[in-house]
């Protein structure tokens, strides 16, 4: 179905996110401690909420930040204070919030006042106003109905007769010395009769203070702040309110592009513009690729990789002139996973191209690859695609990752990839492919407009003193602190969020009341250390100072002991365990506020979890200095989730991580074999893979899950063979699989012992023998592919024996598997005998059908290649004919059905080469001729649907190569020349585009190598400088894997060959000679490398002989194949050796056999 429901244009999470400045007017000494109520508590909250509508809060406390201490005038001071406060009055609109106790406040200079206040177009009797007055009057009283959405607290009076005097005045300018004094309690009480004439008392509250007169301060706000924060939310509702369409489908992907795009706008938010690395970007998507894939930008911790992308991305989207597609590692819970960052883009894509979004139904990673692969190029095909992924090194650390197998095969030439990692990450195989860019420290012009726009935010102009001393802050390392935005975010925020306990320290300091606070300023950010982990712990100090060290600490350490966040009601249930003190929400919410920067909700659970990498790393340092310690956080945790549900989602994503860390292998064997959900099953496989990968140590505490239990024991074996085999793979050496392979299967050898008749049992011992065989066959143990295949076999006999209707299908597959085994260690007529039993076995299958399956007539087609394969092999070329005729009804049968099904296209021309060969090795070179043209327009029609797909040029190389050899055992010459030409340029280019691509580079050898052959008798320089390059390139891969005796092989031959074709025989030779020395070195028990030596006579090609006849050289089919060629060069030059008697037809069949 299509998914007509995703929004084309305008949807609701990718709005404009907005800004909302709140004015605070009140005077300062008397209400530090309502206006830092605000600051801690208030406002957090409110900026949580807000979030919800897209909107950023900018609260405007003027209690510093009007520079005005250079100003020597005291008239022109107190202008420039109300004029700032008048500006912000403005930009607030018309949200203000007005706190009265019994101060009127300072009242300036009045000619100052007239210039200012006429220049606003303040009317007002502005005669003998405090500038409190003068703010409430401009503010509020005198806008227009719709601006009013302010509200006025007015305090109750506090018990002065309980304070001494001096700081009883400091409350209420009643208790004040003098006439002046007295004079401003009655125009305070004047405002205060006028604000309640003026205004709907529905937007005048009273509230009461409580006042500890050991602190001496006011306290017990809390009832006073709830009121302002339900006040302010219930006018921003009118402003801000809920898009009505705005309804969540309940669909992933929906709900993922609205939580990166939240993340993206977070990253975003006051990003100051970096020129450099924005126009390198600009480059990389521009520019021609030259074989580049897109860029890779390392840099530290904290120096805005994140926020770049981010700003990048929504570049790009408001230039419209490329299609971008963004992923971050840590937005939710899951997409640090490539397969669900695959999916989302697949949904992306099928949007922008308007087809059918199948991201929900491809069943295996390949499907997901695939897929994106061909949406990719169609996309890119249309307007040109960027693909943006940050923090690369967050993503899951496999083998998918590591070894870019996620890319497609070949990357659209309109298409670009740009990522982030840490610098020090090591972040794919296929560096090469992309340009390495570093982000460098922030310059000094972008520290300082970083620094101008956050205070600019908040109403406050930064002094250019403070500026330079805050910017001549240094590193231990002598760098300027300034260069990691992450540490200019945390030093600013100091100083944005001072409070009472700072103001308090004015009286420290000499001069004006201006200068005072300057000082005081210039003080804290000097005072300032230069890391970033001494600013956390700062930060965190000040958090235990105000909400309790025991609860800051267990909060703090239980998300830092999670794997990926945790829920508030898992916090409560928690941390009383541990404080001791019951859990009150009000101080979470109030820790959380207090950390707003720092902590933050991930994902559609909305699990608590840290913005910064770095304050994991502050937290540890801080708190948890022992292993221990973390050890008693998990058990804590694992705990508490043992008690829920199966089907609670932070169960399935952190159950089994919490056991595995506290080492309670018994507790996460039994949960992983309950009976789970497939998702379930599935995020946990994840969670152990990702566990394993940060220590491969721990894969014996995962297999000791084999262990804990008979009841379990089989179930365990089950799921660690399918899904978490899978998983593991990604990230396992293949000895590390090996064992992994080799605990199941003596587990399940346990279990058949006690049970020998089980079928349950044998059926999977079955599949993990196939899955050993197939480990081997990756390796080239040709003895132990085998061996495990026939262990496979046995055990499917039995089952078969057994009378099972379903075990014919597997029997056959093994019969297959197990001839594919023969034939690699060139036991032919062992390959024939098991072939014709699994053919015999599939034939029956197919015949008893009664609905048609594709996937056993499929098998049936390829089982009968294989026969067909072996028994020309053999020398049985009739034989062979009449199986692959038999192959080919079968296969039209499938093409019928099938049509414009590329496999079943590929398996077609496939069959149609074969057919080829057949007929020309029976000297019917007419049909050859027909069966080889016919393969090669089969191929070049998919290469035209598709023209840059690596595969189907290789299809076409392939039959351009058989052609050729048709084409030059004819004499045709010219004809095979030209196929071979331009096979060679197909190799050469793939090997362009795939840099460093070791299969391709063989390819291209094999090209260079037939084309010296064809070349030899007519321009020997020229044979010899193909001869040269593949030379060149079997050194270069044997210098980069110095110990893969393929390479050093082939690099010895083609030397011997090579010293033949250009007759410099010594040099070549001992090269040779050198290279087969080196062998030896390597592992001087092999006879095969000594024998090679004495094999290796000049003018002889009894080496070459060697080379194709060994068994256990079979495995090397690229080696077998260059062997196979050179013999076949030797022999056209008429050269025989005392071990050659064969003539024309046994020749022209090893070039058919061993080529490709």
């Amino acid at each position: 179905m299509y998914k007509e429901n995703f929004p084309k244009k305008d949807v609701s999470w990718m709005k404009k996110w907005n800004s909302r400045p709140i004015f605070i007017s009140s005077t300062f000494k008397d209400m530090q401690a309502e206006r830092d109520y605000l600051h801690y508590y208030v406002f957090p909250a409110l900026e949580e909420k807000l979030k919800e509508r897209h909107t950023y809060l900018e609260p405007i406390d003027l209690r510093w930040g009007i520079n005005v201490v250079d100003v020597h005038e005291q008239g022109e001071k107190e202008s420039l204070i109300l004029e700032v406060c008048l500006a912000e009055i403005n930009r607030s609109r018309p949200f203000l919030i007005v706190l009265l106790g019994d101060r009127y406040g300072w009242v300036p200079d009045q000619k100052q006042v007239e210039a200012v206040t006429q220049e606003a177009q303040y009317d007002e009797d502005y005669f003998g106003k405090s500038v409190t007055a003068l703010e409430i009057e401009y503010g509020l009283l005198n806008a227009e109905e719709h601006e009013t959405r302010g509200f006025y607290y007015f305090r109750e009076p506090l018990p002065y007769d309980q304070m001494d005097t001096t700081t009883a005045a400091v409350y209420s300018d009643e208790y004040g010395e003098g006439e002046e004094s007295r004079e401003n309690y009655r125009k305070l009480l004047q405002l205060k009769k006028r604000i309640s004439s003026q205004v709907e008392p529905a937007r005048i509250r009273r509230y009461k203070g409580v006042w500890d007169s050991e602190q001496e301060e006011v306290t017990g706000l809390k009832k006073w702040g709830d009121q302002v924060l339900d006040d302010l939310w219930a006018e921003i509702e009118r402003e801000y309110p809920p898009d009505r369409g705005e309804k969540q489908s309940g669909l992933w992907q929906h709900n993922d592009a609205a939580l990166l795009h939240n993340y993206i706008e977070e990253r975003n938010y006051r990003f100051v513009y970096r020129e450099e690395p924005v126009l390198f970007m600009d480059r990389v998507i521009e520019e021609s690729s030259g074989g580049k894939i897109g860029a890779i930008i390392h840099g530290e911790s904290g120096s805005g990789k994140s926020s770049l992308l981010s700003h990048y991305y929504m570049l790009l989207k408001e230039r419209g002139e490329v299609f971008p597609l963004f992923h971050a590692a840590s937005f939710n819970p899951s997409s640090h996973l490539v397969e669900r960052m695959l999916k989302r883009w697949i949904s992306e894509l099928s949007t922008f191209l308007q087809t059918e979004d199948v991201s929900d139904e491809l069943a295996s990673f390949q499907d997901v690859r695939s897929t994106f692969s061909h949406l990719l190029k169609e996309a890119s095909s249309k307007k040109k695609v960027i693909l943006l992924v940050d923090a690369l090194d967050e993503m899951e650390q496999s083998q998918t990752l590591k070894n870019s197998t996620w890319l497609p095969d070949l990357w659209p030439d309109n298409a670009r990839l740009i990522m982030t990692a840490l610098r020090e990450h090591k972040v794919l195989s296929r560096r090469h492919r992309f340009i390495r860019y570093e982000l460098g420290p922030l310059t000094r012009q972008e520290a300082e407009t970083l620094c101008l726009s956050s205070c600019k935010a908040y109403g406050k102009d930064l002094h250019p003193e403070v500026m330079k001393v805050l910017l001549s802050i240094q590193r231990d390392n002598g760098d300027y602190s300034y260069g990691n935005p992450l540490w200019l975010k945390l030093a600013l925020d100091e100083l944005i969020l001072l409070d009472k306990s700072a103001y308090t320290k004015l009286s420290e300091f000499e001069g004006t009341e201006d200068m005072k606070l300057h000082k005081l300023i210039l003080t804290i950010v000097s005072n300032l250390s230069g890391d970033i982990p001494s600013l956390y712990t700062s930060l965190m100090a000040r958090v235990e100072k105000k909400f309790g060290k025991k609860l800051t600490e267990s909060i703090l350490t239980l998300i830092y002991a999670s794997r990926g966040g945790l829920r508030e009601k898992d916090l409560e249930k928690i941390v009383p365990r541990i404080t001791g003190e019951n859990w009150e929400k009000v101080r979470f919410a109030m820790i959380r506020r207090y950390l707003r920067n720092h902590l933050i909700k991930r994902g559609t659970l909305q699990f608590w979890n840290y913005y910064h990498r770095q304050t994991f790393e502050a937290i540890k340092k801080r708190y948890l200095k022992e292993e221990k310690q973390v050890s008693r956080l998990h058990k804590e945790l694992a705990g508490h989730i043992k008690g829920l549900p199966d089907n609670d989602p932070l169960k399935e994503y952190e159950y089994i991580y919490q056991l595995l860390q506290t080492g309670n292998i018994e507790d996460a064997a039994v949960y992983y074999s309950n009976d789970l959900s497939e998702s379930a099953l599935s995020v946990i496989n994840e969670t152990v893979s990702e566990f394993v990968s940060q220590d491969k140590k721990r894969l014996n505490m995962v297999l000791a899950f084999l262990h804990q239990g008979l009841n379990i024991q089989f179930t365990i074996c089950l799921r660690f063979a399918g899904g978490l085999y899978a998983s593991l793979q990604r990230i396992l050496t293949v000895e590390e699989q090996r064992t992994f392979l080799k605990e199941i299967e003596r587990s399940l050898s346990c279990l058949i012992e006690r049970d020998p008749d089980n079928q349950e049992y044998l059926k999977e011992l079955a599949s993990v023998y196939d899955e050993i065989g197939d480990l081997y066959h990756s390796i080239g143990n040709t003895s132990l592919i085998k061996e495990n295949y026939s262990k496979a076999l046995h055990i499917r006999e039995q089952i078969h024996g057994f009378g099972d209707n379903g075990s014919a299908t597997l029997l056959s597959a093994s019969y297959d598997r197990l001839g594919a085994a023969y034939r690699l260690l060139g036991r032919q007529q062992e390959a024939n005998e098991s072939y014709k039993k699994a053919y015999a076995l599939q034939h029956d299958l197919v015949g008893s059908m009664e609905v048609w399956n594709f996937h056993d007539v499929r098998r049936y087609w390829l089982i009968t290649v294989n026969l067909a394969d072996v028994r020309l092999e053999q020398g049985d070329i009739k034989a062979a004919a009449g199986l692959y005729e038999k192959a080919y009804d079968t296969i039209r049968t499938i093409h019928e059905r099938h049509e414009g099904d590329p496999v079943v296209t590929r398996d077609a021309a496939t069959m149609m080469n074969k057919l080829g060969t057949t007929y020309w090795l029976l000297d019917n070179h007419e049909r050859a001729d027909h069966c080889y043209h016919t393969s090669l327009s089969m191929k070049k029609r998919l290469l035209d649907q598709n023209p840059d797909h690596p595969v189907y040029l290789k299809d076409v190389w392939v039959s351009e190569f058989h052609l050729g050899n048709f084409y030059e055992a004819q004499g045709d010459l010219k004809s095979a020349t030209r196929l071979f030409l331009s096979g060679y340029t197909i190799m050469s280019d793939l090997v362009v585009r795939f840099k460093g691509d070791a299969e391709k580079l063989k390819d291209l050898v094999l090209s260079c190598i037939k084309l010296g052959s064809i070349y030899l008798s007519e321009d020997r320089e020229r044979a010899v400088g193909y001869i040269k390059q593949g030379l060149d390139i079997i050194y270069e891969l044997m210098e980069k894997d110095p110990y893969n005796a393929e390479y050093k092989i082939s690099y010895a031959l083609l030397c011997y060959y090579c010293g033949f074709c250009s007759k410099e025989y010594e040099g070549y030779f001992t090269k040779s000679r050198e290279v087969i020395d080196r062998l030896i070195d390597m592992d001087g028990t092999s006879s095969v490398y000594k024998e090679m030596k004495e094999r290796l006579l000049p003018g002889k090609a009894t080496f070459i002989r060697l080379l194709i006849n060994r068994e256990d050289l079979r495995i090397h089919k690229p080696l077998v194949k260059i062997a196979g060629m050179v013999e076949k060069c030797w022999h056209l030059q008429g050269i025989k050796d005392e071990d050659s008697g064969r003539g024309n037809n046994e020749t022209k069949n090893k070039s058919c056999l061993f080529e490709l």
